[in-house]
């Protein structure tokens, strides 16, 4: 998926899309949505990374010179969740690896040299990713209001009307037309729906209730316990 991600960036892609997913620059590889490509290869690059520090000689050279590949995908996919799904991987890599915190200052150093040499990456392969990036930053509030706040609004409305057990699996965007608002319509257009809650909490309370996300962290404390374990 990423290699057909950098296939598109250099404009080889064999295939003639429709226009939609690449919107403004931003590519999808072979899975149809900038965003979904971008969280596959942020777990790749900190994969990557702990196979860099840790595996053996062969696997470590391959890991290290795949992680510029993959971060060079990810700016052009111009994902902002994909970047902080990043951020996020490698601060629980680093928490969650009693090793690292034994690491004497100087390598300490160099890895965090490595995480704003990744965020340079980044950010320079993709003016899209950079100019919206920024634009979260000093105006959250006016980024968080295109679409994304008249979506969670319905999501919630969903999982008040249905608190236990949501409203069913893969019946959000069935749903959300009962639930959205007037100022979604304005920005989107009165008959399209949104096909997910853009927040994956969020979706999993809307769609299966607080059953369904009591499950869901569980699950990612059992997952977090265990990488700690094996770390």
């Amino acid at each position: 998926a990423g290699c057909y991600g950098l296939l598109q960036g250099l404009g080889l892609d064999p295939i003639r899309w429709d226009a939609a997913p690449t919107t403004g620059g931003r590519h999808f590889g072979t899975l149809g949505n900038p965003n979904f490509l971008s969280a596959v290869l942020a777990g790749a690059v900190v994969l990557s990374l702990a196979m860099g520090v840790r595996g053996q000689s062969r696997p470590r050279s391959m890991a290290w010179l795949s992680l510029p590949i993959l971060l060079l995908v990810m700016a052009l996919t111009g994902s902002r969740g994909g970047f902080l799904g990043l951020a996020a991987g490698l601060l629980a890599y680093v928490l969650l690896n009693p090793g690292i915190r034994a690491w004497p200052p100087a390598k300490k150093g160099l890895l965090a040299a490595g995480f704003i040499a990744s965020c340079f990456v980044l950010l320079a392969g993709s003016t899209s990713l950079g100019s919206r990036l920024v634009g979260s930053l000093t105006h959250p509030w006016e980024a968080a209001s295109q679409s994304r706040l008249h979506i969670w609004g319905p999501a919630l409305a969903m999982a008040s009307a249905h608190p236990w057990t949501g409203i069913g699996l893969d019946a959000f965007k069935i749903a959300f037309p009962r639930y959205q608002g007037e100022q979604f319509g304005l920005l989107d257009g009165d008959l399209v729906s949104s096909r997910t809650a853009h927040c994956e909490p969020l979706q999993v309370l809307a769609t299966t209730g607080a059953v369904g996300l009591a499950g869901y962290l569980a699950l990612i404390a059992w997952a977090a316990q265990a990488l700690r374990k094996r770390l």
